[in-house]
């Protein structure tokens, strides 16, 4: 890779390295026949498409590290793609998919065969705005016929000779007469109409390149006579090999040092160099010269004591990833789906010491792989989920090895890939126009690395005694650093600090319980009156108890938690036990005048992440969260999650219930309501609910919702009537792993792009299903509804189950005095059949607690 790099170093901005790697076999047809033989054997019926898929992958991952190595070349590989022969190869390089989308230019050897016109109108669709350099025109000269008598015979328009063809190029380079033809693709009375048929297509194409390649044979002739020969490269006493194996780029000399600029020219002294034969090629065939037997698909990432692998940093990206092609079978119902995924750790906050990046992601037809960079460096590539070696939560992991980074900003970008469909690149800046677009999700993970961040003490027997003081003092040198605080009483901002500004520089003030202290040690309070709030600062709260009070004045802004709003301000919480006074008649879980933690969308405008809160005795939690991961709430009779949030990971719900409270808000875990069809990529993975007696969920407003996941639900709902609608037409539907005890999903319009899979809710809710699921783009996989009716639909399952725990465990009534409280329910119909006969209820009505850790919501049938 070295070598590779310091030939393409020798380009200017501009020019094109060509790799010509014929050692490495990028077709299946390619390679040798023991060898393909052996890769039959080990792949079945799948053996070319991913041996070509494999060495797609890996060659663009190399093109992407020179790429970001060296910037403004372009860059393309000799002989690709191939141009189809006839019609019946559309899909021709479907198995090449991130290949094409990887390379800048096109380089394609043209033969008399392949230049067809349905061969070049193949060529120009895939090229888009792409140049088209064309390797060599294989054929014994240029066919002077083929532009003088190619217009029909009863064609009034006439043909161009091979006259006025040299007069029209007299004065372009190659590439500048192949842009003019491409700008003129199927026009009319046009001059690039070479054999007149009245359009310019196709055939005329073939005769340009044709032309141009002909005035280029003699220069490529010595080239073109080195890749002639047996093309296995192979001799009869191969050893054996391990079936399914290919060349390792890496060790390869990578390409010819041909640096053509884009006219085609030739710029650098060695260009033309067939190097790369002597070398390990990419992909090739273990047994050819210089293979070395290594899996093309191998993920050869650094790894740490737990498997996880170890990302390394490069110098900076160079500029944004073009839009993936692409992957897998045309043919899948998933193919025009796009992953869902989305970063699940905190960025932008300060780090000094070795982190773990995480994601979560999900496709209809599964994760084939997840890649991720670190400041232009080579991917790191995970295939499968990995426990998290401190939380033992699973998802695709890497470890940031913090040594080799830079201080300042560092940004890692990850590429999500699907088995079949179109992969999602996380990349770019946090600058959505609005918070609901911010919160689809798709950017880079942006973080500060300070080894050594300036740090303070807070506290009676500190540096400073209040939060406000410390920030004042010590202004700018603290914006990314960090607040410890002693054990002790502490208030938000009494003022604004508005003369400092971190949020601009993509940094963030930490302020955190001092080491040694525990979060119930530390008690945060809102004012009770208007508080001023952090105008451009954000904040990342860490290990503390923060508690809501009523207010004491109508001036308050009601909310704990302020900022600004205007500025684009971030928060963050971690760690944080949120409750509120048990003071007062109504109890703080029904209570009707408490403050709200927070209002992202007029306080926090620039996101709001949350991860490890705990919530108890308090109405409600938050809406419009960037990320909320790790949470639970126990009683609780409002939204946990509300207006449009974009991943909620990990959420556990007791005693959700708004019946008796002192309001009549109606409470949903997810309540999504947002107008409009840009809303797309939101998670909601491994949600449980216990003693629930609110709704599920409601997604409403926006007429279409594109690639949503919902993954290991378990709901254990007390009525019937309770349920997770799916209002808005969905694309890209992921539903998987999600039992809904006696509650049941609502879809209420058009969907196209699903995955219902390990799904069992009480009944089928929704319209008649041949207008609500797409039949070719849906995948049914073991749903069950306990209930059948009419509208059931014939791909389920229906009828009663066994569950593990029939009824809900022991447990005691709803105010906690072991005294009934009378619900709003009105008669036993609103009752789920389960719950009757309970022994442990005496009476029906009552809102009736068991110990959530004795529920077991596993089913049989």
């Amino acid at each position: 890779m070295n070598k590779t790099v310091r030939r393409a170093k020798r380009l200017d901005p501009g020019e094109v390295f060509a790799f010509d790697i014929r050692s490495s076999r990028l077709s299946f047809d390619n390679i040798s026949s023991r060898y393909r033989r052996q890769l039959e054997d080990s792949w079945g019926t799948d053996a070319r498409t991913k041996y070509e898929s494999k060495v797609s992958q890996k060659m663009a991952a190399v093109i992407r590290q020179i790429r970001n190595r060296v910037p403004g070349i372009k860059i393309g590989v000799v002989g690709f793609p191939e141009v189809p022969t006839s019609s019946s190869t559309s899909g021709f390089n479907q198995n090449y998919s991130e290949l094409l989308s990887a390379v800048d230019v096109f380089l394609p050897r043209l033969t008399a065969e392949n230049s067809s016109p349905l061969g070049m109108e193949s060529l120009m669709a895939l090229a888009g705005d792409r140049p088209i350099m064309p390797a060599s025109y294989q054929q014994s000269g240029f066919n002077e016929s083929a532009a003088s008598n190619t217009g029909d015979a009863g064609s009034e328009n006439s043909s161009i000779s091979v006259a006025e063809i040299e007069a029209l190029l007299d004065a372009l380079t190659s590439q500048e007469a192949i842009n003019m033809m491409q700008t003129a693709w199927g026009t009319a009375d046009s001059t690039w109409d070479f054999n007149g048929d009245g359009v310019v297509g196709g055939q005329d194409l073939a005769i340009l390149l044709a032309y141009l390649g002909n005035l280029g044979e003699e220069a490529n002739e010595a080239d073109d006579n080195q890749d002639s020969g047996d093309s296995d490269g192979n001799t009869d006493d191969d050893p054996d090999i391990d079936p399914g194996v290919g060349g390792d780029f890496e060790e390869a000399d990578s390409g010819s040092d041909s640096g053509n600029d884009e006219n085609g020219n030739e710029s650098d002294s060695e260009a033309g160099g067939d190097e790369s034969s002597s070398g390990d090629g990419f992909g090739s065939d273990p047994n050819e010269a210089g293979g070395d037997g290594t899996d093309v698909g191998n993920d050869q990432n650094q790894v740490d004591d737990s498997g996880i692998g170890v990302l390394v940093p490069g110098s900076g990206f160079n500029g944004n990833y073009g839009n993936p092609m692409r992957v897998g079978s045309s043919a899948s119902p998933g193919y025009g789906a796009k992953s869902i995924a989305r970063w699940t750790e905190f960025p932008f906050i300060t780090r000094s010491e070795d982190f773990y990046v995480t994601i979560s992601a999900f496709h209809m037809t599964d994760i084939d792989r997840v890649e991720f960079i670190l400041n232009g460096g080579e991917p790191t590539v995970t295939r499968e989920v990995q426990p998290h070696p401190e939380t033992g939560y699973a998802e695709y992991i890497a470890k940031i090895d913090v040594s080799e980074l830079p201080t300042g900003i560092n940004e890692i970008r990850a590429i999500v890939y699907p088995n079949h469909g179109i992969p999602r690149i996380l990349q770019g800046a946090h600058n959505a126009p609005d918070l609901h677009r911010l919160n689809n999700g798709n950017q880079s993970f942006w973080f500060n690395y300070e080894p050594s961040p300036r740090t303070v003490r807070v506290g009676p027997n500190s540096q400073f005694s209040t939060i406000d003081e410390a920030i004042s003092s010590m202004g700018s040198l603290i914006t990314s650093g960090r607040i410890e605080l002693e054990a002790g009483e502490y208030t938000w901002f009494k003022t604004n600090h508005s003369s400092l500004n971190n949020t601009d520089d993509n940094k963030v003030l930490t302020i955190c319980a001092a080491p040694g202290v525990t979060r119930d040690e530390i008690i945060l309070r809102g004012h009770t009156s208007m508080n001023a709030g952090a105008k451009y600062l954000s904040i990342h709260l860490k290990g503390m108890t923060i508690i809501a009070e009523r207010p004491a004045a109508s001036s308050s802004n009601g909310v704990v938690i302020r900022g600004t709003g205007a500025h684009n301000n971030r928060l963050f919480v971690e760690d944080i036990f949120f409750t509120s006074h048990s003071d007062g008649p109504i109890p703080g879980w029904a209570s009707s005048d408490l403050p709200e933690v927070t209002k992202v969308l007029t306080n926090w405008s620039g996101g709001m992440w949350v991860k490890d809160m705990d919530f108890e005795n308090f109405p409600g939690g938050i809406s419009t969260v960037y990320l909320a991961k790790h949470t639970t709430f126990n009683r609780s009779s409002k939204d946990c999650w509300g207006q449009s949030p974009g991943a909620v990971i990990n959420c556990f719900v007791d005693k959700h219930d708004h019946y008796n409270a002192d309001h009549l808000m109606h409470p949903d875990i997810i309540h999504f309501h947002v107008n409009g069809d840009f809303i797309e990529n939101r998670i909601f993975a491994d949600i449980t609910a216990t003693n629930d007696y609110a709704q599920i969920g409601h997604l409403e407003w926006a007429s279409k919702l594109s690639n949503f996941a919902f993954a290991r639900w378990k709901i254990d709902a007390r009525y019937a009537s309770q349920s997770l609608n799916f209002n808005p037409d969905f694309d890209h539907l992921v539903m998987t792993d999600c039992t809904f005890r006696s509650c049941s999903v609502d879809f209420m319009n058009f969907n196209k792009r699903v995955l219902l899979r390990n799904l069992h809710t009480y009944k089928y809710r929704g319209n008649e299903v041949s207008s609500t699921f797409h039949p070719s783009t849906t995948i049914i996989d073991n749903v069950h509804f306990t209930v059948e009716h009419a509208g059931s639909p014939s791909w389920a399952t229906h009828g009663p189950v066994n569950w593990a725990a029939p009824s809900p465990p022991a447990g005691s009534a709803s105010d906690g005095t072991g005294q009934y409280i009378s619900s709003l329910v009105q008669s036993e119909s609103e009752l789920t059949s389960w719950s009757l006969g309970n022994p442990n209820a005496d009476d029906q009505t009552d809102h009736f607690y068991y110990d959530p850790a004795l529920l077991d919501l596993r089913w049989w049938r």
